[in-house]
């Protein structure tokens, strides 16, 4: 875990963060979720917590009716890095992973 200015990394350690985080992660529906979540720091700046906050009410009121995209079995950040133009086309079969994954979220 990388140190921020307000906070060690035996700071955040001791209050557990990675564990919380990796179990977080452990309950994202896709590859691509689990990734944002391993990567959240905490913030200091007022508008940005004020963002946060906003945007998990959000997420509480949407989670009422239960989650936002199914569990992905197949993860879609290589298929997504091959689409974006790594040289070689996806396959037909990649496609439509894609593009159910895609679909679900």
């Amino acid at each position: 875990m990388t140190e921020l200015p307000f906070a060690s990394a035996a700071t955040l350690e001791a209050l557990e963060l990675p564990a919380v985080l990796r179990l977080l992660a452990s309950l994202a529906a896709s590859d691509l979720g689990r990734d944002r979540v391993l990567a959240l720091r905490p913030r200091r700046a007022d508008g940005e917590l004020d963002d946060q906050r906003r945007r998990l009410e959000e997420v509480g009121r949407l989670l009422e009716d239960g989650p936002l995209v199914p569990a992905l079995e197949q993860p879609l950040a290589p298929l997504l890095d091959r689409a974006a133009g790594s040289g070689r086309a996806l396959a037909g079969r990649e496609v439509v992973e894609l593009a159910a994954g895609l679909g679900a979220a």
